[in-house]
């Protein structure tokens, strides 16, 4: 009996001991006009550090107070709620929404979330809207998730790969570069006596066209060219100004022929404008 009894208050002491621990950890909120704090039922408290408390964590500061709002820790960004819950996930603040990982900090650059991929700048806010990363341009949606396909974006349709880069779009010619593409076939078989003599090109860009043409061999001075140049274009001068008074008409601002021609160095040696 009595070593039955023994045993039973041993077990009795242990449980009594186990009980006494769990109250000595056990704490309670206490709040004044300061704030929130937790305190232990050893009259000690939580200070300058994180607490877990019912499964949520809890920051402290140096007073002993619970911390709200944004606050910088070993180098990462914490959201801690009005309640000083630590935030995860996504969390709109200041109109704006950041995504906190499972430890609670903040993250920047790209983020995958399910098929879907989103962009967070340095200071952690959701990108929207146009996104340059190095030579790449991408376009995320008012969501925040990067477009990839077609997309018309105010009223200009753009077109995205699987990675999110946008694809370049043609530039668009304007039309005295397309009248030049058009008469090129033209502008060759005009020329054609010329092989030989001359190398011809006829390009455009913006409002302007250009005839150059380089002499292939050394047939005299500069100035003696010259006076057989200038000779050549008091013939065509009529029909070039005819040119560029039709595109004016066609509501082209400010078009011009720009005509030169250099010698078989490659140095120029006379350039007509017509405007």
């Amino acid at each position: 009996m009595k070593k039955i009894n023994k045993i039973a208050a041993t077990v009795l002491l242990c449980g009594l001991t186990a009980a006494n621990s769990i109250t000595a950890f056990a704490g309670t909120w206490n709040q004044d006009a300061k704030g929130w704090w937790y305190a232990y039922d050893n009259n000690s408290y939580s200070m300058n550090k994180w607490e877990q408390v019912n499964g949520s964590w809890y920051r402290f500061d140096n007073s002993g107070y619970m911390q709200t709002g944004w606050i910088q820790d070993s180098g990462n960004w914490y959201y801690l709620g009005n309640s000083g819950i630590m935030q995860a996930g996504w969390v709109q603040n200041g109109g704006n929404w950041y995504y906190l990982n499972n430890s609670g900090a903040m993250q920047t650059g790209w983020l995958k979330q399910g098929e879907s991929w989103y962009y967070l700048n340095n200071l952690g806010t959701m990108q929207i809207g146009w996104l340059q990363q190095g030579s790449n341009w991408y376009y995320m949606d008012n969501n925040g998730v990067m477009a990839v396909g077609s997309r018309t974006i105010n009223g200009t349709a753009y077109s995205f790969g699987s990675d999110g880069r946008m694809a370049e779009t043609p530039k668009q010619k304007t039309i005295i570069e397309q009248h030049i593409e058009d008469a090129q076939a033209e502008f060759n078989e005009s020329v054609s006596s010329l092989s030989g003599l001359f190398e011809s090109t006829l390009t455009a860009s913006g409002n302007t066209a250009y005839f150059r043409y380089k002499i292939l061999e050394n047939i005299g001075s500069h100035s003696e060219i010259k006076d057989m140049l200038n000779e050549v274009y008091a013939e065509v001068e009529s029909e070039g100004y005819s040119l560029v008074n039709e595109w004016k008409l066609w509501g082209i601002e400010n078009p011009a022929i720009i005509i030169e021609y250099y010698d078989y160095r490659g140095s120029l040696i006379i350039k007509y404008e017509l405007r």
